[in-house]
């Protein structure tokens, strides 16, 4: 179950229950790399390009101080929606790796050899 506020908005696409529990399993994913998400905004869209059926799809992740967006288009509407997760998820993989890394040399004592004592 969530921990946070979804709000999952379709424009020209009809949003049935198949498709927001898509975006749900998603999206709970998402709270293993960052756990002080505050809401997140997710817009799928239908845009007709020369005759070809363009989906797009945005998320916006929101935590105290900061927010995050990344945006990804298929043909296939859960293609779509599982690619611009993945981006999302690789995206707060990094972001995690970088703040463990800079509580780890926060940490470290000037002068200290762990070595030679």
């Amino acid at each position: 179950m969530l921990q946070f506020p979804l709000n999952i908005r379709a424009k020209q696409v009809e949003l049935v229950a198949s498709l927001k529990e898509h975006v749900e399993k998603r999206a709970i994913k998402l709270e293993k790399y960052q756990d002080r998400i505050t809401h997140m905004n997710v817009e799928l869209r239908k845009a007709a390009h020369n005759d070809d059926t363009t989906f797009s799809c945005k998320v916006n992740l929101f935590v105290p101080q900061h927010s995050f967006h990344k945006e990804a288009s298929a043909t296939e509407l859960h293609e779509c929606i599982d690619s611009v997760f993945t981006v999302m998820e690789r995206h707060l993989k990094e972001v995690a790796k970088k703040r463990i890394a800079k509580k780890r040399q926060s940490s470290v004592v000037p002068g200290f050899d762990p070595g030679t004592h």
